[in-house]
């Protein structure tokens, strides 16, 4: 009684009361006046209820606007941060399936910013990544998890490919179903052409772009500890240019290094697919010949590279000739350490 008689609500129950009091002392000398004093009582009942309802079919009205209110100023500052980043921003519908893309994905990939179905995203995907990516957000989507991330590869508009670093915040509803997941597309290309060039520098020699020394050594234990699998041997060749010093003091440290790069892919055009031609520093080379049947595949391998080397080298415009020197060391199914081949 106390919340009806405050409010607007106040007033109309104050004139029921009044009514109510009015047809209980007419009641007494005249019936048909009290009838019409109930009815008035009733009506205003009626009046007090749809009053009430009114006001909170307004409340409810008010929530829902300040709940749209808010959802459009957060997607605003959504919108906004992702314009202050190097990201092309996303906004995914699990229900209906469409992505909406930001101004980022024509300055970073070429594409128009607009709403578009997901497989149009999924058909950008590498090929090769596509349903690594795929399962990756299906088993996000089934768990609990709130966030996802990948890297793979990204076809931009004019057909080249990119690395992207991805990840998305899921939004699910009551029942903890994820109904929406929002995020953003990061071009990571110079950071993995980096990562390369650091992997190349650390394992490929500068000069000629072959192996150096760790990465031979990383092949041959790996390979020695496969042939007992295999049940195979191996044979490593050892080389060493004869009288490049002489090449190098007489003609200067540019042609020797071309003599050294312009050698190493003479061996490298003798060895077959599988054989590992490293360059071990200075003018010593070693080659890697795996599931070797016979030693004698191996020394007609080393006739066959020395003869290539003893090919002239223009240097200067003139033929410079040089010879090499080889060793040949065979390791069996029972050797698992490269200190063991001999």
């Amino acid at each position: 009684m106390r919340r009806l008689l405050t409010g607007a609500g106040g007033g109309v129950v104050c004139c029921l009361l009044v009514a109510v009091c009015l047809a209980q002392a007419v009641a007494v000398t005249n019936p048909l006046t009290a009838s019409v004093a109930a009815l008035a009582a009733l009506v205003a009942l009626v009046c007090l209820w749809l009053l009430a309802e009114n006001r909170r079919s307004l409340a409810r009205v008010s929530q829902r606007s300040h709940a749209d209110a808010a959802l459009q100023a957060n997607e605003h500052r959504f919108r906004i941060l992702a314009r202050t980043t190097n990201d092309a921003a996303w906004d995914w519908d699990l229900v209906t399936g469409m992505v909406w893309w930001d101004e980022g994905t024509k300055s970073i990939f070429g594409y128009e910013p607009s709403e578009k179905h997901f497989g149009w995203f999924s058909g950008r995907i590498h090929p090769d990544d596509r349903q690594r990516v795929a399962e990756g957000v299906r088993a996000v989507r089934r768990g609990n998890a709130q966030t996802w991330s990948d890297e793979y590869r990204f076809l931009r508009a004019d057909g080249s490919v990119a690395y992207v670093y991805d990840r998305g915040f899921l939004i699910r509803d009551e029942a903890g179903v994820a109904v929406r997941m929002i995020g953003g597309m990061q071009d990571v290309s110079e950071r993995k052409q980096l990562e390369e060039d650091l992997r190349r520098e650390a394992f490929n020699d500068s000069l000629t772009g072959l192996p150096n020394r760790a990465l031979f050594l990383d092949r041959l234990e790996h390979a020695l500890a496969s042939q007992i699998v295999r049940q195979r041997s191996l044979a490593v060749l050892f080389m060493d240019i004869d009288g490049f010093k002489v090449v190098n003091d007489s003609l200067g440290h540019p042609a020797g290094d071309a003599m050294l790069t312009r050698i190493g892919a003479r061996l490298v055009s003798c060895a077959a697919p599988g054989h590992t031609v490293a360059r071990f520093g200075g003018d010593e080379f070693a080659v890697l010949v795996e599931d070797l049947i016979d030693t004698s595949a191996a020394m007609r391998l080393a006739d066959e590279m020395l003869v290539a080397v003893r090919e002239p080298v223009r240097l200067r415009d003139r033929d410079v000739y040089v010879t090499a020197s080889f060793g040949v060391a065979v390791a069996g199914p029972e050797i698992d350490k490269p200190a063991g081949v001999s």
